[in-house]
């Protein structure tokens, strides 16, 4: 069956795993998840409601896992399911190409146990080239020069976010319908508007294979637009100079034109105020 009960036991934390398309289980079996202690796997799976597969994945048959099937647009959406379907008192956010080990997800929890003031924590992961910071720090009112945060990065107390009615924008990223970027910067964004208590860990609590999308080159207009609308959210007064700054860098180092930046990014910026 799809959905399972949820045991007696409530977990300690929920892992959210978006997934979608008639292969999105067997990605999620390539995972190879392990049972921990205390951990649960929220898979939220995207597909249209009149899909019928044939036969649910054995290896996804597992009392500390459940699927919930959900027909909707954009990995936000599937991300918001996934929140919606989550119990635990801590969550993290997960993709279906990530590799976690049972040290990985144990950190996350000691982290949370030993600080129960911070209500949204941000780690580091493998893969990325650059170096991430080697100390703690606070991170919810002024972030590091060049610290970006993606969503794999993020645990949160489910407590927390339900309070301040955040949800991950379905205006933005892949297979939203115009601006299809920086999801993981608007929800970032939202939590630090919304006054979270927010701690970087110098804790690593997943594996990213192959490059970051923020190193190839951006063929995507969308992309640019979701940029240009977030320029709009973080920085109302100075998104214009910002915006004619980013399109210069992404020039000069080869991800973008300059023209084209610009044109997508001004369309983004534009944009943002109409969509709902």
């Amino acid at each position: 069956m799809i959905m399972d009960t949820v045991s007696c036991l409530l977990p300690r934390l929920d892992v959210d795993i978006a997934t979608h398309g008639p292969d999105g289980l067997d990605a999620v079996v390539r995972m190879e998840l392990p049972e921990v202690r205390g951990v649960r796997y929220v898979v939220s799976w995207q597909i249209p409601d009149e899909y019928v597969f044939d036969q649910f994945p054995e290896e996804l048959m597992r009392p500390d896992l459940v699927v919930c099937r959900v027909d909707c647009r954009g990995v936000t959406g599937n991300r918001n399911n996934a929140l919606a379907h989550s119990v635990a008192p801590v969550v993290l956010i997960a993709d279906n190409d990530l590799k976690y080990t049972s040290r990985n997800l144990e950190a996350v929890m000691e982290v949370f146990d030993s600080n129960p003031g911070v209500e949204l924590a941000v780690f580091r992961y493998d893969g990325d080239p650059r170096p991430f910071p080697e100390g703690e720090m606070d991170i919810g009112r002024k972030m590091p020069k060049g610290f970006h945060v993606a969503s794999m990065q993020m645990a949160f107390r489910r407590e927390a976010v339900e309070r301040a009615g955040l949800r991950f924008d379905e205006r933005f990223g892949p297979g939203a319908e115009r601006l299809k970027g920086c999801d993981d910067d608007v929800f970032f964004l939202a939590a630090r508007k919304a006054g979270l208590t927010i701690r970087y860990f110098p804790v690593t609590v997943t594996a990213h294979p192959g490059p970051s999308s923020g190193y190839l080159p951006i063929t995507s207009t969308g992309f640019l637009e979701g940029m240009g609308a977030y320029h709009r959210l973080e920085w109302p007064v100075t998104s214009p100079l910002r915006i004619m700054l980013k399109a210069w860098r992404m020039h000069r180092s080869g991800q973008s034109p300059l023209f084209r930046s610009l044109r997508y990014l001004w369309r983004g910026y534009f944009h943002l105020p109409g969509s709902r």
